[in-house]
């Protein structure tokens, strides 16, 4: 019988599975640890003058709060954690990265676990792969091997624990236990994306996440519960609006704008080379061949829908998402919630905030859900367990390879 949620991190199988997943990120990661500070790595630490804490007084550690990313304080605070303890001492900075990735990658082992649970499926096999190939995705080292992107990584880290909290809460009174245990599990729920978002303001769309969760996990997708919570559906995409006009103030408007006075292209532009970039980056999750990535991208820039074949299949598979999302919802869950996962999560960054267009380092979070769906599909259509287990073995140790193939560029062009 399946044991309390709670009670997960004191068994075996978690400690063997954390021993696990550090011991393939220092493979995979070994030689990323002398990698110098490059790009924004320069501003937010090297000339950040508010990080440098060499005494713990109140008057410093409040200083890292007047940071050139003044929204981004529990980052902040951790490099200055960083500055105290080491200096400008790359190898502190990069293993404090690559604890929060293999942190990452166990709460991925978790919520497959968990995920796979509630679908019925026999999961432990198969969140313990998801993590894996999740942990050695190359696609990930611009998460974890560029120094200042630590703040995407917390962040998701953050956001995906509160995800756990929330499940906790929900099975802790699914379970008939004491108030007082679920009620704790809400309350860490709320506090870890509270945290989240003073990291990074991916996390803004954590509510609405969390509402989609509870109906196909919980509810089954029933159209009924549906109908009666759709005023929590719209509380949940409200709170998403008050944090984007939040993060906009004093002036919402004029900082919008300004956002694109410093680009290029205009709003309708970049919403409609986001959806190519949107599918760009499922491809890249699917075959991230060191080749195939790039430290700063030329992506082409769409005038209109039918501008382009390109733009015009873009919007096409787009669409095309979002119908294979609700034609699977009862179907097939996972990957019907895969899908509104990854659109979900990348919506802050890939839609009308007029941010720079691509980065790798974005597919951080999004990519959970799809490897968690890709992995379980692998498992169900091969009929013997040991071809699926032999296949996706050779696939991570392939993407082990790259990944510290990759790492390597990251070194070589911190050094130019």
């Amino acid at each position: 019988m399946e044991k309390p949620f709670s009670e997960i991190v004191l068994k075996r199988e978690a400690l063997l599975t954390a021993v696990l997943l550090t011991a393939i990120a220092i493979l995979s990661y070994s030689d990323s640890f002398n990698t110098p500070f490059v790009f924004d790595d320069r501003n937010n630490i090297l000339e950040n003058p508010h990080i440098r804490i060499t005494t713990l007084t109140p008057e410093k550690v409040s200083g890292v709060f007047k940071s050139r990313s003044a929204w981004r304080p529990l980052a902040n605070l951790s490099f200055a954690a960083n500055f105290f303890f080491n200096g400008y001492d790359v190898f502190g900075y990069h293993a404090v990265n690559l604890f929060i990735h293999v942190f990452m990658g166990l709460l991925v082992w978790m919520i497959a676990r968990y995920t796979l649970f509630l679908c019925g499926f026999k999961y432990r096999s198969i969140s313990l792969a998801a993590a894996v190939l999740w942990l050695v995705n190359p696609v990930h080292t611009q998460s974890i091997t560029y120094i200042v992107q630590r703040m995407n990584a917390m962040a998701a880290a953050l956001f995906l624990l509160a995800l756990i909290c929330y499940v906790a809460a929900r099975k802790e009174r699914i379970g008939g236990r004491t108030a007082f245990r679920y009620r704790l599990f809400f309350a860490l729920c709320l506090i870890t994306g509270v945290l989240g978002l003073a990291t990074k303001q991916i996390v803004a769309t954590l509510p609405a996440v969390l509402f989609v969760y509870e109906w196909y996990f919980f509810q089954g997708v029933s159209g009924q519960w549906l109908k009666k919570n759709l005023l929590l559906a719209g509380l949940a995409i409200l709170v998403i609006g008050v944090l984007g006009f939040l993060y906009l103030c004093p002036a919402p408007m004029n900082n919008f704008h300004e956002m694109y006075a410093r680009h290029d292209f205009t709003i309708s532009q970049r919403l409609l080379t986001e959806a190519g970039i949107v599918i760009y980056y499922l491809s890249l999750l699917l075959y991230p061949h060191p080749d195939r990535l790039n430290i700063d991208y030329d992506f082409p820039l769409s005038q209109s829908w039918n501008s382009s074949v390109s733009t015009a299949l873009a919007l096409a598979a787009l669409l095309s998402l979002a119908v294979m999302a609700i034609y699977t919802a009862r179907k097939n869950r996972l990957l019907s919630f895969a899908i509104l996962w990854y659109l979900m999560t990348l919506a802050v960054e890939s839609s009308i905030i007029g941010l720079e267009l691509i980065f790798e380092h974005r597919t951080y979070l999004p990519s959970v859900f799809p490897i968690i769906a890709l992995v379980t599909l692998a498992f169900s259509r091969f009929r013997k367990k040991f071809l699926a287990i032999s296949v996706l073995c050779l696939v991570i140790t392939t993407c082990g390879f790259w990944t510290y193939k990759r790492n390597t560029v990251w070194s070589e062009r911190g050094r130019l």
